[in-house]
């Protein structure tokens, strides 16, 4: 077999391939290589083969005589057309049936384009293949024809020392190559398969096949159509796919996989009276261990140049209790999202008597609302009348939206806000800050931490049960951020730096992550997220969590399983149970990190 290769780059094409299996046929006279160099045959003194384009654009063009006279000097030499093959992402992609049938030809000339190809014309001229390696582009042709010329090769009779190797080996009859095995019979614990130790003949064909087929059903199901498989092969290979299916829904995430049992005595109803004097778990991101700490040691787990991030979202007293104009009706309201022209998105009960053209009155007349239209979920669209300013109409009749687990009344409204709650709009608390005092913020910045702000404002969601078994069916609520342009440097500093970034709260950490682009940058903006945050995902900003115990089944669980790992999470709540933590919104702290 003689391969000839017009190119540019004579020596690449001769340093690769006279090496290995195609090195040695070459010295034994299987096969010749001669690597002809285009420029060889240009018509300046220059040896300049390429031009710009007719038409214009990007790149220079190898012209058509060079290409030609190269090739012509091959034919005139073999007395005949030869074939040739041109590299190219437009043609025929490569198998190995092409490169058994090509391996049958005496003379066999690949052509190697470079630039923005060749002209045309030439091509028209000389070309019998057009042929590709793959779906992507190459600098020139040489990869390409050294890889077809490799593969070919093996095909020649006498190059290879065990010509079954060149029959039997991957792609053969459309199937993958079985696996194979060498001395010793046992390392790392695994040991060659029996059969193989036989010396059974037929067995060992017979597993080697079976194995063949499992390959590729497996990794390469495409090649399966051309494969020549008996009725009781076919059998075998739809066995697998069900097999395989059954696999496949078997190790889907189930929302009940991140189910725990809580004892209600655990769900903390109230806050406690000192901030920081709640409990803190630490639990380790390296191996998974758990230390039981108060939260003011949660200074020993940060370092000068780490970056705390909070959301400075703040509750407004979202729940109003009102009456229907026209019966006089108890009506309950939840303001979940403010829309233009004092116009809300609520959750209203009871929702049967709450249709649109309804009439509600709050507070003797002070507010009033009429509903317009039902959207989502059956929530509703309240458009309000009132004189004055609306926050503080609201901060008068409007009480704390505590989540449904909480029966207690709260004293205080601020004990369910932030230390550092400044921009309304959350109709929930972002409660990992609720451990926070000012002194101990204080502290934070002493120690050379930085503090970087995020706004998200929480909705209800946050609370709303996973209702689908299947984690990934999930659809995540949507909740609006802003990242201010000075706090997305400060972030992104630290990480520059080489720090870490400590989320407080699932709402900083989903914020971060949305905000942050697949370079790992946070980009300074706002807009609404429905980022879901479950195993498997791969975090761009955070290095580290302050969370809260979350509940049963919850995205938020699903969140801190994404950190520090399912069944990391899942024991360290079965052990905050064992010592009695106090659990959700007014419970104790942890730190993942």
């Amino acid at each position: 077999m003689n391969f000839h290769v017009l190119t540019l780059f004579p020596e690449m094409i001769e340093n690769g391939m006279n090496t290995s299996i195609t090195g040695r046929a070459i010295t034994k006279g299987l096969l010749t290589l001669e690597a002809v160099n285009i420029r060889d045959y240009a018509f300046n003194k220059h040896q300049k083969v390429d031009d710009y384009t007719y038409g214009g654009g990007a790149g220079m063009l190898m012209q058509a005589e060079p290409v030609y006279l190269a090739y012509e000097a091959i034919a005139n030499r073999t007395a005949k057309k030869p074939r040739v093959v041109y590299l190219t992402p437009q043609g025929q992609v490569f198998n190995q049936a092409m490169a058994r049938e090509m391996a049958q030809e005496e003379d066999l000339v690949f052509l190697c384009g470079h630039y923005e190809g060749i002209d045309e014309r030439v091509l028209e001229e000389i070309v019998t293949d057009y042929v590709s390696i793959g779906d992507y582009v190459l600098t020139g042709g040489e990869l390409p024809a050294m890889v077809m010329m490799d593969s070919i090769s093996r095909m020649v009779p006498g190059v290879l020392n065990n010509q079954e190797s060149g029959e039997t080996e991957s792609f053969a009859g459309n199937l993958l190559e079985y696996p194979q095995y060498s001395r010793p019979e046992e390392w790392h614990g695994k040991k060659v398969p029996e059969v193989l130790m036989s010396g059974h003949h037929a067995n060992i064909e017979k597993w080697r096949r079976e194995q063949s087929i499992y390959r590729t059903a497996k990794r390469r199901p495409d090649l399966l159509k051309k494969a020549d498989l008996t009725n009781k092969e076919w059998n075998y290979v739809r066995q697998l796919r069900k097999q395989w299916k059954e696999e496949e829904e078997q190790d889907k995430m189930k929302t009940s996989d991140f189910y725990y049992d809580l004892p209600q005595e655990l769900i903390a109803q109230d806050p406690l009276e000192d901030r920081s004097s709640s409990r803190l778990m630490h639990l380790s991101l390296k191996d998974g261990s758990i230390e039981h700490r108060h939260f003011t040691d949660v200074l020993d787990y940060m370092e000068e140049g780490d970056c705390l991030v909070i959301n400075d979202t703040k509750v407004i007293p979202a729940r109003l209790y009102g009456h229907k104009e026209e019966t006089g009706a108890l009506i309950e309201i939840l303001l979940l999202k403010r829309r233009e022209n004092d116009i809300w998105e609520c959750l209203v009960k009871p929702g049967k008597k709450a249709r649109p053209g309804a009439k509600i009155t709050f507070g003797n007349g002070i507010l009033k609302g009429k509903i317009i239209d039902v959207v989502d979920e059956g929530n509703r669209l309240i458009q309000f009348h009132y004189e004055g300013i609306f926050e503080e109409i609201l901060d008068q009749l409007g009480e704390m939206p505590l989540p449904p687990y909480i029966t207690h009344k709260l004293k205080d409204k601020n004990r369910y806000q932030t230390v550092y709650a400044k921009n309304e709009g959350s109709a929930a608390a972002p409660t990992a800050g609720l451990h926070f005092t000012k002194e101990l913020l204080e502290k934070v910045k002493e120690k050379g931490v930085n503090i970087a702000h995020v706004t998200l404002h929480v909705g209800l969601g946050t609370f709303r049960p996973v209702k689908v078994d299947d984690v990934e069916s999930h659809h995540m609520h949507s909740e609006f951020y802003i990242v201010e342009e000075d706090q997305a440097k400060l972030i992104n500093d630290t990480k520059k730096a080489g720090k870490r970034v400590i989320a407080v709260g699932t709402t900083s950490c989903r914020t971060l992550e949305s905000a942050t682009g697949e370079d790992g940058i946070l980009k300074a903006g706002s807009g609404w997220t429905e980022i879901f945050i479950y195993p498997g995902y791969h975090f761009k900003m955070i290095d580290a969590l302050i969370t809260n115990f979350h509940l049963p089944e919850s995205t938020l669980v699903m969140l801190v399983s994404a950190l520090a790992g399912k069944e990391n999470i899942m024991h360290a709540y079965e052990v905050a149970v064992q010592e009695k933590y106090r659990f959700f919104s007014f419970g104790d702290a942890m730190i993942i990190i």
